[in-house]
């Protein structure tokens, strides 16, 4: 994790821990809540098109209820598929979101027995780790396809018999500070996006262990390369859904 912290690391790279510390009073948890139950089977980009659409029809969470608006609703985020199922979470979400309005922190305490309701219907089990960090600030370490590659390849503690999200999160989160769970997330992710991809970058990749390995790791371009890339995916895909996150002032 040490030689992935230098690779990205640099004066216009900004990880969770960072934002929140700017942004995080801004966060919406009704936006957080909606952005990551309906990213499940899509990518960055469309997922902030649909969300944009979203919360400029609904802006707030009694909007979703109104059951004369269910057509639109589901017009709108027909792009990231699933949407009547994803139509009930989000409306799920939305209640949620009414009931504990005022709670504070203690609203956050209660997500998870809602969220273990959302998780019971077979979806996104990770929905829990972001909505805990990217919503209320507290560690969440979530485990997506990106950096269970780069683990599978690089890890001999991660079982590569199976794509157990869970146990996976459960190893790392007992290796690590919770302070940093979700930066490590972001890592990964990033390093599955830029390097580690299906048909793996190792030139860029200067992880020593490594199963997929087929290239050294070339110091002098390669971290050039893999920062101007991560560059890219930090402002085209990675900034708009943060900054869709958050409400204006």
């Amino acid at each position: 994790m040490t030689s992935l912290r230098y690779l990205y690391q640099g004066e216009d790279f900004e990880f969770e821990s960072q934002v929140y510390a700017r942004d995080g009073e801004r966060r919406s948890l009704y936006r957080v809540l909606l952005l990551f139950l309906l990213r499940p089977g899509t990518q960055d980009k469309p997922l902030v098109y649909v969300c944009t659409s979203l919360f400029e029809k609904f802006p707030r969470p009694e909007d979703l209820l109104n059951l004369q608006n269910t057509e639109v609703i589901l017009r709108v985020i027909s792009p990231v598929g699933h949407s009547t199922h994803k139509l009930k979470l989000i409306r799920d979400a939305a209640i949620y979101c009414i009931q504990n309005r005022d709670r504070g922190d203690s609203g956050c305490a209660r997500l998870g027995k809602r969220i273990g309701l959302w998780r019971r219907k077979r979806f996104y089990p990770n929905t829990l780790e972001y909505a805990m960090a990217y919503g209320c600030g507290r560690p969440g370490l979530p485990i997506d396809g990106d950096s269970m590659r780069v683990l599978f390849r690089t890890s001999d503690r991660i079982d590569r018999s199976s794509f157990d999200y869970g146990k996976t999160g459960k190893k790392l989160k007992k290796a690590l500070n919770p302070k940093e769970w979700i930066d490590v997330h972001e890592i990964l992710r990033l390093h599955g996006l830029v390097v580690c991809q299906t048909y793996p970058r190792c030139h860029l990749c200067p992880i020593e262990f490594c199963r997929m390995r087929e290239k050294p790791f070339d110091e002098q371009t390669g971290i050039q390369i893999a920062r101007q890339e991560a560059k890219r995916i930090l402002d085209e895909e990675w900034k708009p859904w943060r900054n869709l996150a958050c409400v204006t002032k």
